[in-house]
């Protein structure tokens, strides 16, 4: 197909290296010829990744973890439109993901001191995606005085122990060249999906980013929907999740043996409002920074972002993008129902919770931050301020162009969101 066609279509066709093509063709072809995948699935190495030595009793029962292994690659074996690649990618974000749990539950197994830990009052952004918390969760890393995630300290098949002594240790950490290396690599073999991924989500090897891969550890892999299975999504959206919150918070407690920040930590991400009970349970004393913006903009763009992701997981030319605004839709829809129940029978809670529009953002970003910082009661660095500013000036907006989206390229009208969304956008959009 060519390039304008490629374009006007509604069917996903993403540019991939000439050695991703070639693994691709072997494998359909292999796939018509011998009715099996030149580049299968191992579904038995990736069970003996998840197994671990001991697991500490603090980190509650794993049932449900292994319910979700299970219905997630039956799903992902079945599904007949992804690519060799989608194989390849999915196999290492799961050794990734598990490498780091075994890691982590058999150091608490021979180290409980571990659980002594304190992770006291964490400011945790959160909201729907694509509302600004990756602009704020940068600007509340400019005070020294916190600490968040950074990628290499949660992500990654190499060893995530010893962990950092300082913040200054983060950035210089090993394991930041081994990030860096991948990334090259991802640029190489998948340049339209990463060119897309950096025009939505801006992001380097040296950057913190949001606690979501620490819950994708425990098979919370909530995106990933889009790879497998019915049961498996109901299994993600089923509401308690406190078994990948507990371990969230155990990891978080294993990362600060090495320092304490001397404020706080600052986690980010947008999808624990799906299960704000269970992360409130985990962290009940967490102060929630809770980011608003119109879910017609919201919506689409998280499309975009998914589809820069999950591109080349699909073969050419089979994956609808106008399936992907339903999906996210609906994924909104549940995040905002249970964002409003939390706070409606937890009205105790109330004061824990800082709503910002993204409007409020956009307009005054340093006003905001000062804004959380009086509201929460956290003392607020003289200093701050000159750091917040100089971030911003060197961290434009759109440096790496500005994403292509619209409702109706993903299926939707802004009808059926005015219809949707009308009790969240008269509560918390007026």
């Amino acid at each position: 197909m060519d390039k304008s066609r490629m374009e006007d279509s509604p069917f996903i066709h993403e540019t991939v290296s000439w050695t991703i093509r070639l693994i691709n063709a072997a494998d359909a072809f292999w796939r018509r010829r011998m009715g099996r995948a030149l580049v299968p699935l191992d579904r038995q190495k990736i069970v003996r990744w998840a197994q671990v030595e001991a697991v500490h009793p603090a980190f509650g029962d794993q049932a449900p973890f292994f319910h979700l292994l299970e219905s997630f690659f039956a799903g992902f074996a079945e599904n007949t439109q992804l690519s060799a690649m989608g194989t390849l990618g999915i196999t290492d974000w799961a050794k990734s993901c598990l490498f780091a749990r075994r890691e982590c539950m058999n150091y608490v197994a021979a180290h409980p001191e571990v659980l002594s830990q304190k992770i006291e009052k964490p400011v945790v952004i959160v909201g729907m995606h694509r509302t600004g918390s990756t602009l704020l969760y940068n600007l509340l890393h400019q005070d020294p005085k916190t600490r968040s995630t950074f990628m290499h300290e949660m992500y990654g098949a190499w060893p995530h122990l010893p962990v950092a002594t300082s913040r200054a240790a983060q950035y210089q950490d090993h394991r930041m060249v081994l990030l860096k290396q991948r990334f090259e690599r991802a640029f190489k073999l998948l340049p339209e999906g990463s060119a897309k991924r950096q025009r939505a989500h801006p992001s380097s090897p040296d950057m913190i980013e949001e606690d979501f891969i620490i819950a994708s550890h425990q098979l919370n892999w909530f995106t990933h929907i889009l790879l497998s299975s019915e049961r498996f999504k109901q299994l993600i959206f089923h509401p308690d999740k406190d078994f990948v919150f507990t371990y969230l918070k155990i990891y978080l407690q294993m990362l600060q043996t090495g320092y304490t920040p001397e404020s706080h930590w600052t986690l980010k991400s947008p999808s624990h409002l799906l299960h704000l009970d269970s992360f409130m349970r985990a962290f009940p004393d967490a102060r929630v920074v809770m980011l608003h913006r119109d879910p017609a903009v919201t919506i689409p763009s998280m499309c975009y972002l998914l589809e820069s992701l999950y591109g080349s997981y699909f073969r050419p030319g089979t994956w609808d993008r106008r399936t992907l605004g339903p999906f996210v839709c609906s994924l909104y829809q549940l995040m905002t129902q249970r964002l409003l129940q939390y706070r409606d029978t937890h009205p105790e809670k109330a004061s824990q919770f800082l709503d910002i529009r993204f409007t409020e953002l956009e307009s005054d970003p340093i006003g905001q931050v000062q804004r959380i910082y009086r509201t929460l009661g956290i003392d607020l660095d003289p200093s701050l301020p000159a750091k917040l500013q100089s971030y911003l000036a060197t961290n434009q907006r759109h440096q790496h162009g500005k994403p292509d989206y619209s409702l109706a390229k993903y299926g939707l009208t802004p009808e059926e969101l005015a219809s949707s969304f009308a009790t969240y956008r008269a509560r918390h959009l007026g």
